[in-house]
């Protein structure tokens, strides 16, 4: 299961960050992840200052996880079909 909280907070320039492994596997390095909730603040508070990993964690939101990305990859499956 991935959060749509998870997406709405990195396209609204926030830092991601999660205890979830489904999350982690979708985002690989643009995540900040742990198990530990102590261990995940104390890294997400180290993160949070750094605007270039913000940034990158948004274009990799934009460039994949946008409605226009699904519709583009509904269209796609159409025309395989077709």
């Amino acid at each position: 299961y991935i959060p749509c909280r998870t997406f709405k907070n990195i396209s609204y320039g926030q830092l991601g960050a999660t205890t979830s492994l489904a999350v982690k596997k979708l985002f690989g390095d643009l995540i900040v992840y742990s198990d530990d909730e102590y261990q995940l603040a104390h890294l997400a508070r180290e993160k949070a200052s750094d605007l270039n990993y913000i940034r990158e964690q948004m274009l990799y939101v934009k460039d994949n996880h946008t409605f226009v990305n699904r519709a583009n990859a509904i269209l796609e499956a159409f025309k395989r079909i077709n």
